[in-house]
């Protein structure tokens, strides 16, 4: 799950946690979250500290790799060639890495 540094997520994150138990309730008892990890992340003071307080709420669904706020990921998504070997596929392969997602 995808989550941006802010208070609508936080809320938006909230909204989803219940439903999953809901879910969880009436319908799959082994439905789980293969994690939450931060999407768009600036590395500033006020991020961090927001991913401190997730550690702390939701340490078992927490993922370590962040990915970066980046201007590429937001270009043209139909040029193939907009991210080539930009630093953050190396960031959302490590993230399938710690998911246990990543298919060499």
């Amino acid at each position: 799950v995808p989550i941006n540094a802010d208070n609508y997520s936080v809320e938006g994150l909230k909204m989803l946690l219940k439903y999953i138990d809901k879910l969880k309730t009436e319908w799959n008892d082994n439905l789980v979250i293969g994690g939450i990890y931060l999407n768009k992340h600036k590395n500033s003071k006020t991020q961090n500290e927001f991913y401190d307080q997730l550690q702390q709420a939701i340490p078992t669904y927490l993922l370590n790799q962040k990915i970066g706020d980046n201007v590429a990921v937001g270009k043209d998504t139909y040029d193939d060639t907009a991210l080539k070997g930009h630093k953050v596929l190396d960031q959302f392969e490590e993230l399938f890495k710690e998911m246990n997602l990543w298919v060499n």
